[in-house]
């Protein structure tokens, strides 16, 4: 029943797990040898995993995300990318928006929302 998570003093951490509690908050910044982060069911608002340059899985569906900033440097890298159910989510930064479209537009990967380099 966590509300908050704040990870980024273990910079080792590659695998993090946090499905199904009350995160508000979750700090990962400093863990840029994260490869799978899941945060899926949580009441998280904001996620910013622009720092994850290893970041290979990224499970943050059924959230109440407004704001999602996955321009990592690396997102060709990303191979699960599941980001449903945040209906309050209309745009997600990306190094890419045609790339990311082009990849990421299966209807279990995102809801109807759009990608840009620099979201307003």
């Amino acid at each position: 029943q966590l509300t908050s998570l704040d990870v980024s003093g273990a910079t080792a951490l590659t695998h993090l797990i946090c499905h199904y509690n009350h995160l508000t908050n979750l700090e990962v910044s400093n863990n840029t040898a994260l490869t799978s982060l899941g945060c899926s069911s949580n009441h998280l608002t904001t996620l910013d995993v622009s720092n994850n340059t290893a970041l290979n899985n990224l499970e943050c569906h059924y959230n109440q995300l407004t704001t999602l900033d996955v321009r990592n440097g690396n997102n060709t890298n990303i191979t699960t990318f599941t980001c449903t159910n945040n209906p309050n989510l209309t745009c997600i930064n990306v190094d890419n928006a045609a790339w990311s479209t082009a990849n990421w537009t299966n209807s279990w990967v995102i809801d109807p929302h759009y990608f840009s380099e620099q979201c307003p």
